[in-house]
């Protein structure tokens, strides 16, 4: 993965994560359920998202080395990079960029400028759904994510949750578009993995009141952000954070 992740804060090593993760025990934290994590401060509930090949190899190791139970972990599965052949995610940018290829993101995107922040392109990245064929012509995002027969394995080990169809900005969609995304990605995990998708894990972590209320409908029950404000009903506004290395 890039380094962009790391220099973000959002990159741990495996070794990383269980220091993290043995640090938190000491301390007299606990792992449970999303139920539990809400109400107490001190449970801890571990959230992966986007379905990264390595996120299979990561569940097999915290199965082995803590024996969490299957409602102690959540993976985000997105259902465009898992199971169609385009790609549409944040390495897609992020290997434009580690190349140096500034033109060809200028001729994506129809950039005049020649300075524009990482904010701006996700922006216009994740606003639509348009640019995923021409931006596949650029990058390689094959082998990235997780298959199918991985992540059937993968849900036999810990809980999924739907990252929607695609990985835009919920909130810039139409209401239409929005509905499609919550909708069909939760009926295609429940078919695959028979089992009822209950998790939404909104994409880049945007939402809103109509958004949860839609999702609540559809039959998902908790909703993750990131650095969600303090709202209700506290079940679609699940504040999450990225936890600081030992």
């Amino acid at each position: 993965m890039s380094d962009i992740y790391r220099e973000r804060g959002m990159l741990h090593t495996i070794e990383e994560l269980f220091c993290l993760i043995d640090t938190a025990i000491m301390e007299g934290y606990k792992f449970g359920s999303i139920n539990e994590a809400i109400h107490c401060n001190k449970t801890v509930h571990l959230t992966f998202d986007d379905g990264y090949k390595e996120h299979l190899s990561v569940a097999k190791e915290l199965k082995k080395r803590y024996d969490f139970s299957y409602n102690c972990i959540t993976f985000a599965i997105n259902i465009r990079n898992s199971f169609y052949e385009d790609k549409l995610c944040m390495d897609m940018l992020y290997q434009l960029i580690d190349k140096r290829r500034l033109n060809d993101m200028k001729k994506i995107f129809n950039i005049k400028s020649n300075n524009i922040e990482l904010k701006e392109l996700k922006k216009i990245f994740f606003s639509t759904t348009q640019y995923i064929e021409e931006i596949n012509k650029y990058v390689d995002m094959q082998n990235y994510f997780l298959d199918k027969e991985e992540v059937i394995a993968l849900s036999k080990l810990f809980s999924i949750a739907s990252h929607c169809i695609n990985h835009c900005y919920l909130t810039s969609l139409s209401d239409d578009d929005m509905y499609i995304e919550l909708k069909v990605s939760k009926a295609y995990l429940s078919t695959l993995l028979n089992k009822e998708i209950e998790i939404i894990c909104y994409p880049e972590g945007n939402h809103s009141n109509v958004i949860n209320k839609v999702s609540k409908e559809l039959g998902y029950k908790f909703g993750f952000s990131i650095f969600s404000k303090d709202r209700e009903p506290k079940e679609f506004n699940i504040n999450r954070s990225i936890p600081k290395c030992i």
